[in-house]
């Protein structure tokens, strides 16, 4: 094959020079030579997609079987792929737009879009609670009264330590914080300090493990912690750091690099999945194995360090997989619903809020496991649907 048509095959297949870490040779080679830019890097968007359907059936799925097949690994779900995919992200769009606009424009956009989630973030959680005012259906959302007064409870909201737990409320807070800490990072990794950025992030995930509450935000009275930011902000800045040296990494996991990384990160994946399947089966009671440790270690809250490395031995593995699914010959086909997913990931994470709080509100126990299915199914269906045709998206953001 000409390299001509080697370049528009890749060009057309939706790769993009300097986007993803993984690149053959021959798809860089061709990639230079045509001198043409896809959009953006599908397989990620495919990623992007696939997190988001776990989350979904995750909020408003509890009980189902469509949550059982969605979070087959376990011990991590699409929330610790949606933060790592988001960073890194920020760090392959962001590194490209600081060198074409500057770096206090750039800044001024991401605390734009941290702004546009703090005002989101606020108006959905006051539907929640007005719905549980009104109907008192949404257990994991305290009362009005039990947290002093509308004004007591507007400043909780506004500082973002009302964070009810179990509705997907508790994740755009997140992503306030962290977005406002990125052109910190950012601005610190264009005067190569790379390392004080990782050390700083370490640091912090290191202080939850040995006293969780200590950089906590969240107020007790919003009930469990899902995330403790300072734990996850870890992922973020992981991805952050990888999409902003993209052009590093990818010589790095390229010929034996790669080699390399799927020697050391199959076989911790491998055991990782074996473990979540006999989570429940009587043989690890038998075992001599330190369950009790274990289990902390894979503590989702606080981002346990055997959750840690069970999520980040699957990224080279999943993306290559991923890859070669989506370039193949029905693969575009099959993943291309999860692509558009990604792409449109904001609004289907705040359409998915608002059937939450829906089916939180009027679904009770005492529906039988069929129809909770449906529920679930229609939820998602939905969400598809409205994405496809771009419903009501000039008033909801992505």
């Amino acid at each position: 094959m000409s390299n001509s048509k080697v370049a528009g095959a890749v060009s057309k297949a939706g790769y993009f020079q300097g986007q993803t870490a993984l690149l053959t040779s021959a798809e860089e080679t061709a990639l230079t030579e045509s001198k043409t830019k896809a959009d953006r890097n599908k397989v990620i968007d495919v990623l992007r997609g696939l997190c988001i359907v776990s989350m979904l059936t995750g909020h408003f799925g509890t009980e189902t079987y469509l949550r059982y097949w969605t979070h087959l690994p376990r011990f991590f779900d699409g929330a610790a792929g949606f933060v790592f995919l988001s960073g890194l992200v920020l760090g392959l769009v962001h590194a490209r737009r600081i060198q074409k606009h500057g770096e206090w424009n750039t800044a001024k956009l991401i605390v734009k879009r941290a702004g546009l989630l703090f005002i989101a973030h606020i108006f959905i959680t006051l539907v929640a609670f007005g719905i549980h005012e009104r109907t008192g259906r949404i257990a994991s959302v305290p009362s009005v009264s039990a947290l002093g007064g509308m004004k007591e409870t507007l400043l909780l909201v506004s500082t973002l330590r009302l964070q009810p737990f179990g509705l997907g409320l508790d994740i755009l807070p997140l992503y306030v914080v962290f977005l406002l800490s990125t052109p910190v990072a950012l601005g610190m990794m264009r005067r190569k300090m790379t390392g004080p950025v990782l050390l700083i992030s370490f640091a912090l995930y290191a202080s939850v493990q040995i006293r969780p509450d200590l950089l906590n935000l969240v107020e007790p009275r919003s009930g469990s912690v899902a995330f403790y930011w300072a734990a996850w902000q870890l992922l973020f800045v992981l991805g952050l750091v990888i999409g902003w040296h993209r052009d590093k990494f990818r010589v790095l996991l390229r010929g034996r690099g790669r080699l390399l990384s799927l020697v050391v990160s199959l076989p911790i994946l491998t055991c990782g999945l074996i473990f979540a399947q006999l989570d429940t089966h009587k043989l690890l009671e038998r075992s001599r194995l330190p369950l009790p440790q274990l289990y902390s270690g894979f503590d989702k809250p606080t981002l346990g360090i055997l959750q840690l490395i069970y999520f980040l031995s699957s990224l080279v593995p999943g993306y290559l997989f991923l890859r070669w699914l989506y370039y193949s010959h029905f693969g575009e086909k099959i993943l291309g619903l999860f692509a558009m997913l990604g792409r449109l990931s904001l609004y289907c994470f705040l359409v998915h809020l608002g059937y939450t709080l829906l089916i939180r509100a009027f679904v009770t126990e005492t529906w039988t496991p069929v129809q909770q299915e449906w529920v679930t199914l229609f939820g998602l269906a939905l969400v598809a649907f409205m994405a496809k045709f771009q419903i009501l998206r000039r008033w909801i953001p992505n």
